[in-house]
C-alpha cells in the first residue's frame, strides 16, 4: 500500500514539475489566458475561497487535532497533520519566492507572489487528510467514499475560485493541486509505515 502512495505521490510531483518548467519558459501564457476566459463565467466559484483561507483551515487544522487526540489518542495523527498543513504553507510561500511570477494584472488586494496557489496547495492537503482521518473512523465503505469525494470536491473548488477572482493564473493552481497532492501522499506513506511498526512495538 505504502509503494502505491509513494508511486502516487511521484507521478504527481513530476506533473508539478512539468507545470512549473512551463511557468519558467514562459509557454503557459496562451493555456492560462484561455483557461482564465473561460473561467471567470463561473463567477459563483467566488464563495468557495472562504474555504482556503487561513482562519478556515487554522479553525479546521484544531478541530482536528482535538478529535484525535481526545477521540484516538493518535499522536502520529496529530504530528502528520502539523506538519503536513504548516510545513505545506512554508514549502508553498517559499517556492513563491523561488519562482517569483507576478500576480495577473487584476489581482486587487492580493500579496506576494503568485506560483503556487496556497489555497489549491494546502487547501487539497488539508482537505484531504481530513477525509483521511474521518473515513478512518466510518465502518461502511460507501460512506467513506462519499467523505473522500466531498472533500476533494471542496478542494477542486477552493483552488478553483483563486482563478474567478483574479487572484491566480490557472497553472498556479494546477501546480499547487499537484505539488499538494504529492506532499500529502508522501507523508502519509510515512505516517503508515510509523503505525505500523509503533503497533509491532
Amino acid at each position: 500500500m505504502n509503494f502505491k502512495k509513494i508511486l502516487f505521490g511521484l507521478i504527481s510531483f513530476f506533473a508539478f514539475l512539468a507545470v512549473l518548467l512551463m511557468v519558467e519558459k514562459g509557454s503557459s501564457t496562451s493555456f492560462d489566458s484561455s483557461a482564465a476566459n473561460w473561467m471567470h463565467s463561473f463567477s459563483f466559484l467566488r464563495f468557495f475561497g472562504i474555504f482556503g483561507t487561513e482562519l478556515v483551515i487554522g479553525g479546521g487544522s484544531i478541530a482536528l487535532i482535538i478529535f484525535l487526540w481526545s477521540w484516538k489518542k493518535d499522536y502520529y495523527g496529530i504530528a502528520l497533520l502539523l506538519v503536513s498543513v504548516a510545513g505545506g504553507n512554508l514549502l508553498n510561500k517559499w517556492l513563491k519566492g523561488a519562482v517569483m511570477r507576478e500576480r495577473p494584472a487584476m489581482a486587487h488586494g492580493e500579496e506576494g507572489y503568485s506560483f503556487t496557489s496556497g489555497h489549491a496547495m494546502v487547501g487539497i492537503i488539508f482537505y484531504l487528510l481530513a477525509a483521511f482521518f474521518i473515513a478512518g473512523s466510518m465502518r461502511r465503505n460507501p460512506s467513506k467514499k462519499g467523505v473522500y469525494i466531498a472533500a476533494g470536491l471542496l478542494a477542486l473548488l477552493t483552488g478553483l475560485s483563486r482563478i474567478v477572482t483574479y487572484a491566480h493564473y490557472p497553472t498556479d493552481v494546477i501546480g499547487g493541486y499537484f505539488l499538494g497532492f504529492s506532499v500529502f501522499m508522501f507523508l502519509l506513506a510515512l505516517y503508515e509505515k510509523l503505525q505500523t511498526k509503533s503497533k509491532r512495538i
